[in-house]
């Protein structure tokens, strides 16, 4: 099989849908909750998405061969290879688990490739 390369940038649809969350999340709790039990909600999911903002996010990935892949997050200069379990197509996004434990499973979203890119995952995913 040809190489296969995926470079990720930060995807704003990610963003846009926990921003999204975020805020009917915070509109049906107002209904439910008292005043400072609200406001004390509110701040605490804020400074959950930010934080969730901050995490180290994947920023490339590379079929290797099998269920070999390697990766390479964006706060470290190391490359890991891990073994891939299954992808799973949602159109919107994908997400691809791995064996290992300690490898969270990864979110792709479809704003995060070009759509070539996007494409090429999408036939590695009905291979799997």
């Amino acid at each position: 099989m040809a190489k296969r390369c995926f470079q990720l940038k930060r995807s704003r649809l990610a963003v846009l849908f926990q921003l999204i969350m975020l805020i009917v999340l915070i509109g049906v709790l107002q209904q439910l909750l008292s005043l400072g039990l609200w406001l004390l909600f509110s701040v605490l999911a804020v400074m959950a998405l930010i934080y969730r903002l901050r995490q180290p996010w994947v920023q490339s990935f590379e079929y290797l061969d099998q269920q070999q892949w390697s990766l390479l997050h964006s706060n470290s200069a190391q490359v890991v290879q891990v073994s891939m379990r299954h992808i799973i197509d949602h159109q919107v996004y994908m997400v691809i688990y791995f064996d290992a434990a300690q490898h969270k499973p990864v979110l792709i979203w479809r704003d995060q490739l070009s759509v070539l890119q996007w494409k090429g995952l999408k036939n590695l995913a009905h291979v799997f």
